[in-house]
């Protein structure tokens, strides 16, 4: 063991490397704690949050730091000249969501997945940090531009929450994972959904596009079914009597990941290794919190 950091103050819900791995951060309570990570001292600490502290993510080029309780998200300038005390906070994210979305007239869910309440469960900067995206409990994932405090987007599709974001290397797509069981990746630029992708349990998935055609690589196993109103269908019994569905064959490509060869495998990657679901109970922090921010943002409810 390298170094054994104090223990912060309350249970420690969440930490995060900078980029360039020379400090830590970490929450525990309704505050967060900077480290130096070479000698394990404290050099900055974080106030402001109402309630327990959960997602924690640096900006590529480590001058933010974005940190998160139930429902708001805080940007902080971690700022090298002034590591000793707490910085002007930048942004408030999200306060009002937008609810009672009508779900899709067919549906893609996983057996066996779970539901999960607690607000906003994971955050992740674009590579270039000119994007941060937020998972939700409703089931959207909602897309802020950290420098302006203007909203990019809100992506909605997941059965559940959404518990884990994530970016591909070159900030093209963005891969988000839900309760649901469903891996659900969506083009950067235009924010369309690519695919959506069901991990099988004997080491197979099962890939599904938008227009209804799907891949499948091993046995579904009762894993994933249709499901239209309150019908469910096993894979492969809608092939015959809904014109868009249909099984692509193990030799035909993917076409809407023809643009992205590696890039898309690695987003899958890191996407469906997070299936943990976080401990955020916590309510919603109050109205007063906003004094001092420069700006607040519409986003989770």
């Amino acid at each position: 063991m390298r170094t054994v950091l104090p223990i912060d103050a309350g249970e420690v819900r969440s930490v995060a490397f900078s980029p360039d791995g020379t400090l830590l951060a970490t929450g525990a309570g309704p505050g967060v704690r900077l480290r130096d990570v070479v000698s394990g001292n404290q050099i900055g600490s974080f106030a402001g949050h109402a309630r327990a502290v959960g997602p924690l993510a640096f900006s590529p080029n480590g001058g933010l730091l974005a940190t998160a309780d139930r429902a708001r998200i805080r940007l902080w300038d971690v700022a090298p000249t002034a590591p000793t005390a707490p910085t002007a906070q930048i942004a408030q994210i999200a306060r009002t969501g937008v609810a009672g979305d009508s779900p899709p007239a067919v549906s893609i869910v996983a057996a066996g997945s779970t539901a999960a309440r607690g607000g906003i469960l994971s955050m992740a900067f674009s590579p270039d940090g000119a994007l941060l995206a937020s998972a939700c409990d409703d089931g959207s994932v909602w897309l802020y531009e950290p420098a302006t405090g203007r909203t990019s987007a809100r992506l909605t599709g997941h059965v559940g929450a959404v518990r884990t974001v994530a970016f591909d290397p070159d900030g093209r797509l963005l891969a988000s994972t839900g309760a649901d069981g469903s891996t659900r990746l969506w083009e950067v630029r235009s924010w369309r959904p690519i695919a959506t992708m069901i991990d099988l349990p004997a080491h197979g998935w099962c890939l599904i596009l938008p227009d209804g055609g799907y891949k499948l690589v091993g046995d579904p196993a009762g894993a994933f079914s249709w499901i239209i109103r309150e019908c469910v269908f096993e894979p492969g019994e809608l092939d015959d009597f809904l014109p868009g569905v249909r099984r692509l064959h193990d030799s035909q490509p993917i076409p809407p990941l023809d643009g992205y060869p590696a890039v898309s495998r690695t987003v899958l990657g890191i996407s469906l290794a997070a299936r943990n679901e976080p401990d955020a109970s916590a309510p919603h922090p109050s109205e007063k919190d906003r004094r001092g921010w420069r700006r607040h943002l519409p986003g989770h409810r």
